[in-house]
């Protein structure tokens, strides 16, 4: 697997591959070891990271490699801080490194071979340069903008997980929060500070979204009974008999223009507070609303068909008969 351009080795990617004895991983871009990269090689003799840009060796890494007798770390840029301690000591006590591997920094360890470096060299202090650090946490050089978290996943890769109001890989766009126009009934959408919104309600309107239709009833002027009807900004009274106007305040009378119920042509005539249709011939009822078949019971013979027809201009109506 060597010169593959292999840049992280991930927790549990041998895993399988218990019996396999030799892993060539050199000249590679390697940068960073997960801390469980080579579970399960019990049977591992032969370890090869050479020419990488591997700065620390967590030592978890190499818990399974009980079996290993030959291990080549160097020509990499190794941080030998505290956290190298344990693997200065390991291959002392293993005798599996030839005396190769160099520290490259920091400054007090710099060129020590770590076969040979005593134990209280290997110190933790100040910062540690973040070109080291982002090589196993992407988070460390705060790829994350506008307050986002960060969170690194597997190998140099991170999640930014967003605050409100803003997406993108490092959450460096702002959200148009009146995108797909969150208000109702027209209602004008207004972007307000971390990506939230604003509904501003047109007349008739309320609520968060604009959704509610104000009860324009609730302080209705109608009379003598009537129906409030709501509607946008607005109302309407709906009359019941005898009543008419914006708010029904008015009494009308019986053969007015406004209130005739008399039917079919028929002449209304107003009896003190009731009244009487005269109704044309052929209609009949309180209304005259009722048409009299006048063929009913018509006594034409031999096949002959009795039509109604209407004189209009003389306002009557006569029976013919057709053969």
């Amino acid at each position: 697997m060597s010169h593959n351009r292999v840049e992280s080795i991930e927790d549990g990617t041998f895993a399988n591959l218990t019996k396999l004895s030799t892993l060539i991983l050199s000249y590679n871009k390697l940068r960073c070891l997960q801390p469980r990269a080579f579970i399960g090689l019990h049977s591992l003799r032969i370890l090869s990271l050479h020419g990488n840009d591997i700065s620390l060796l967590p030592e978890t890494a190499f818990e399974s490699l009980n079996n290993i007798t030959h291990i080549a770390v160097g020509s990499n840029s190794l941080y030998c801080d505290c956290r190298m301690e344990w693997f200065s000591r390991w291959i002392k006590s293993k005798f599996v490194e030839a005396g190769i591997a160099r520290c490259v920094a920091p400054q007090s360890v710099a060129n020590q071979l770590l076969l040979t470096a005593r134990s209280h060299q290997f110190q933790c202090g100040g910062t540690v340069p973040a070109s080291v650090s982002a090589k196993c946490d992407a988070c460390v050089t705060q790829p994350c903008k506008n307050g986002a978290r960060c969170e690194t996943t597997s190998g140099r890769d991170y999640r930014c997980h967003c605050a409100a109001g803003y997406h993108g890989k490092n959450c460096e766009n702002e959200i148009d929060a009146c995108y797909g126009h969150p208000c109702l009934n027209n209602a004008l959408c207004k972007v307000i500070q971390e990506g939230r919104f604003t509904c501003v309600c047109p007349k008739g309107f309320k609520g968060d979204y604009c959704e509610v239709n104000i009860d324009d009833c609730e302080r209705n002027k109608c009379q003598n009974g009537a129906r409030c009807i709501d509607m946008i900004n607005s109302y309407r009274c709906e009359c019941g008999p005898m009543f008419g106007g914006k708010y029904c305040e008015e009494k009308l009378e019986y053969c007015s223009k406004r209130l005739n119920p008399c039917e079919n042509g028929a002449k209304c005539h107003r009896v003190g507070t009731d009244y009487r249709c005269e109704c044309l011939p052929g209609f009949v009822d309180r209304n005259c609303s009722t048409n009299v078949d006048d063929c009913d019971g018509h006594r034409c013979k031999n096949g002959g068909i009795c039509v109604v027809r209407f004189i209009t201009m003389e306002s009557q109506r006569i029976s013919t008969i057709q053969e």
